[in-house]
C-alpha cells in the first residue's frame, strides 16, 4: 500500500470512531479496545489500530498525529504518520488524564 493509501484508510478509521471523545469512547469500548494509560503504544487508539486490517507491526498515539510502522521500523519509508481527527485527540487527552477508566487494560492476576 502506497503511503497515500495508508493515510486515506487510517483518517477514514479514525473518523469512524465517531465525532466527540465521548463517541469515540463509546466506540472504542463497544470494540473491547482497552490500553493502558500514558503508553502511547498500547493506548486503546493504538489497540484499534493495530487490530486493523493496515496490519501495522507498531503503532504510537500522540494527541495530535498517530505513526504506524510496518516492517523494519528502522527504515524511514515503513512509517506513515497521520494528524488525528479533533474527536481523538481530546480522548487522547481525556484518557491519558484519568477520564475513561473502564478503557484500562487490568493487568491478570497470577499466583
Amino acid at each position: 500500500m502506497s503511503y497515500t493509501t495508508v493515510t486515506v484508510h487510517v483518517t477514514a478509521l479514525l473518523n469512524h470512531l465517531g465525532g466527540t471523545s465521548e463517541h469515540v469512547h463509546d466506540r472504542l469500548l463497544a470494540l473491547d479496545c482497552k490500553g493502558r494509560r500514558d503508553d502511547c503504544g498500547a493506548c486503546p487508539i493504538a489497540v484499534y489500530l493495530l487490530r486493523s486490517d493496515l496490519n501495522p507491526s507498531q503503532v504510537f498515539v500522540g494527541d495530535s498525529t498517530v505513526t504506524l510502522i510496518f516492517g523494519d521500523p528502522a527504515e524511514p519509508d515503513q512509517r506513515v504518520d497521520v494528524r488525528v481527527p479533533e474527536p481523538v485527540s481530546e480522548f487522547v487527552h481525556r484518557y491519558d488524564s484519568g477520564v475513561y477508566l473502564d478503557l484500562v487494560q487490568v493487568p491478570a492476576v497470577t499466583r
